[in-house]
């Protein structure tokens, strides 16, 4: 128990569900983590057949969905962001999120941490690290964190990147330290993927402690979101991929990979459909909460998604 959340059991999904959803996953030759051969996968022509279905997809994925039309369009500011995002898949903005509610975030974060995993922020043990996915249904209904995420300007931004009026899907803390090894299975933010659980998966990262290269910054290869120009690359990346640093850069140059490093504050959107990876933890340590903007009939849904009458 907490001032402002309550630890309560993830949500059922029923087996027949998790059934069902898995053989559409796999049934479509489209999908994005395909376990095809690397000769085919790797090929211009196969990049090629990804490109031309996905506006079929697209198509079945708004047709879905056509029941919550898009709020208001954004203007000024928030027409900015939606446009930097349609062109990279990602957009950074530090101080986004006031100060007052990222104390109030950084409370909480300590507090949830310690309830839900046993992990003292401040002098936590070596190595020590957790993924909080369940914060959205533990936090109170009222609670700050979830009406900024829930804000007019929120839901404008996200609306006008995903086409209808989504939802807030889920809300997660993350916390990670160093690792004993790089390369280690633990670490997974090392691991370049694409999402797979929508056809489009928007995400909104807020950092709650300056976040510096060494702290293990999200990563983001531009334009492999759904309207970037890159985004036949996503078609490459294999299923629950492991793609390390040096791989990656044959398919897109580290150039155009996007380090979001930022003060504490920092707000990010990202389209995590596209190619992107946590960041590997050197030092210090990184602290955010990961909040996301899905449509209300997506690919899977998880344990994790938030109840409420509006979900």
């Amino acid at each position: 128990m907490g001032d402002n959340f309550t630890l309560t059991p993830k949500r059922p999904v029923s087996g027949w569900r998790r059934f069902t959803e898995r053989a559409f996953y796999l049934a479509n030759p489209f999908r994005v983590g395909n376990k095809l051969p690397s000769w085919l996968r790797d090929s211009g022509p196969w990049e090629a057949a990804f490109r031309a279905a996905d506006p079929i997809r697209y198509s079945l994925w708004r047709s879905r969905n056509n029941g919550s039309p898009a709020a208001a369009v954004p203007e000024g500011p928030e027409a900015a962001i939606v446009a930097s995002l349609r062109r990279d898949g990602i957009v950074i903005l530090p101080g986004f999120v006031p100060p007052d509610l990222i104390a109030h975030m950084e409370r909480t974060a300590r507090s949830y941490a310690r309830a839900a995993a046993g992990i003292d922020i401040d002098h936590p043990k070596p190595a020590e690290q957790t993924h909080l996915n369940n914060l959205g249904n533990d936090l109170r209904r009222d609670d700050p964190i979830l009406t900024f995420l829930r804000s007019d300007g929120m839901l404008r931004i996200a609306g006008a990147y995903l086409g209808f009026r989504p939802r807030l899907r889920r809300l997660a803390l993350f916390f990670n330290q160093p690792q004993p090894h790089l390369e280690g299975p633990d670490n997974v933010e090392k691991h370049f993927h694409a999402d797979t659980h929508d056809f489009i998966a928007l995400k909104f990262f807020i950092y709650l402690h300056d976040t510096v290269e060494k702290n293990g910054p999200f990563t983001y290869v531009k334009e492999t979101n759904f309207f970037g120009r890159r985004r036949g690359v996503v078609a490459r990346i294999p299923a629950y991929s492991e793609i390390s640093s040096e791989e990656m850069a044959e398919f897109v140059p580290a150039s155009e990979w996007v380090l979001a490093t930022g003060p504490a504050g920092t707000g990010i959107f990202a389209e995590t459909t596209g190619v992107h990876r946590g960041g590997r933890t050197e030092a210090g340590h990184r602290l955010m909460l990961v909040a996301e903007y899905a449509s209300r009939h997506p690919w899977i849904r998880f344990d994790h998604d938030i109840a409420g009458p509006d979900e």
